[in-house]
């Protein structure tokens, strides 16, 4: 349309020789103005198109809980709602990699078998949680080799890891027992040094655009505070600070389950439940976070320039409508418990703990070498040395 109305105009100043010069400048000018705008919508529209996709980061994701047994029900069930949670806002499945002792679900103390809650009569979680490091293979060396993208250094589990560039979010969440310093696994412990050695290793090596921490654990200030550098691009939230226990929540229940979650990951993950994660910012979810914990003092660490940010950035850009927080009556006032244990107690039950499955190994040792000794017994009776005599 406007190419021809361009050549009528063109046709009309050459018929009409006494048309002044000013005027055929003025509709040349008018010609090219409808050009322009004409043009420019399709233009406007493509970039447009081209900044919503190129403005959204891929997200990469690690949740762990590094507990187990029954008593720690709610590390794993706080870990599987965060697995929905970042599902459900569009990050694929091939970008969460998750680790649990996975020892609850299907526990024979759950009076709900194969099935995990986190709040009262809220809705059931375990169900489509996708486990990629599960009982021994939960380990700290493996944390950080999955953190760093270091498939060789992975032992067990299926071997995936965070394959993020320079230009990826990763979003990572932990939660168990902590102590001075140090984060619990089923049998061993990560030590602040060594986790915030990873993370310079992967600010050195480009691993991420930029990083954001969520870490639930008693003392967990402890292993960031004075550490972490503020310039490496890595933003976390503690869920206290580095000298006071965090709190489990949703223990007085009625569904004869202990304690469901913990009262800094609930106050998180409710949050990111209800609110438009577009517009939201991570410090606004901080400053929600800090106004309901009311049992320890969590903190913030690390680039707090990156608080800015959204938090759909880091947990998925998708908008869905969610069911997960639980409007029925009674289930707001719900009393709560100590989250974790002063800093001897806390090394005494990593400690136990590494006893109990060292001990669980032997009998599984000594069972294959009584196992072994039989079958060689058989078969040298079976040769022909049958006379020698036999101690079992």
């Amino acid at each position: 349309v406007v190419c021809c109305l361009s050549a009528q105009l063109t046709i009309f100043v050459r018929q009409a020789p006494m048309i002044s010069c000013q005027l055929t400048s003025v509709i040349a000018i008018l010609a090219i103005q409808l050009t322009r705008s004409s043009i420019s919508p399709l233009v406007n529209s493509k970039l447009s198109d081209d900044s919503t996709e190129s403005d959204h980061p891929r997200i990469w994701a690690l949740i762990a809980a590094g507990s187990n047994g029954w008593i720690n029900y709610r590390h794993q069930a706080d870990v599987c709602h965060a697995y929905h949670i970042l599902r459900s806002h569009g990050i694929p499945e091939e970008h969460i990699i998750t680790m649990m002792y996975d020892d609850i679900a299907n526990n024979e103390r759950n009076p709900y078998p194969g099935k995990i809650y986190n709040k009262p009569h809220g809705e059931e979680l375990y169900t489509g949680v996708k486990i990629d490091y599960k009982g021994d293979d939960v380990t700290p060396q493996n944390f950080l080799a999955i953190l760093e993208g270091n498939a060789s250094a992975v032992t067990g589990g299926n071997k995936r890891v965070v394959r993020s560039n320079a230009h990826d979010h990763i979003f990572v969440y932990f939660s168990d027992h902590g102590a001075s310093g140090l984060i619990a696994f089923p049998n061993e412990m990560l030590t602040a040094g060594d986790l915030n050695s990873a993370l310079k290793r992967m600010y050195r090596r480009r691993r991420y655009d930029q990083l954001v921490f969520y870490l639930e654990a008693c003392e967990s200030g402890s292993m960031f505070n004075g550490i972490l550098p503020a310039d490496i691009g890595v933003y976390v939230i503690t869920a206290a600070n580095d000298h006071e226990s965090s709190w489990g929540y949703y223990c007085d229940n009625d569904m004869r389950l202990p304690c469901m979650g913990d009262q800094f990951s609930i106050n998180w993950m409710e949050d990111s439940d209800v609110e438009q994660l577009n517009k939201e910012s991570l410090q606004q979810q901080y400053e929600i976070v800090v106004q309901k914990t009311n049992l320890s003092h969590v903190m913030h660490y690390g680039d707090l320039s990156i608080a800015k940010e959204f938090v759909a950035d880091f947990q998925g850009w998708e908008m869905e409508p969610q069911s997960r927080v639980s409007t029925l009556p009674g289930t707001t006032n719900i009393s709560m418990a100590c989250e974790g244990y002063p800093t001897s107690d806390a090394r005494q039950t990593i400690t136990s703990r590494s006893r109990q499955q060292k001990k669980k190994r032997n009998k599984k040792e000594n069972r294959q070498a009584s196992a072994k000794a039989r079958i060689s017994r058989q078969l040298h009776d079976r040769l022909g040395g049958g006379n020698h005599s036999r101690s079992d």
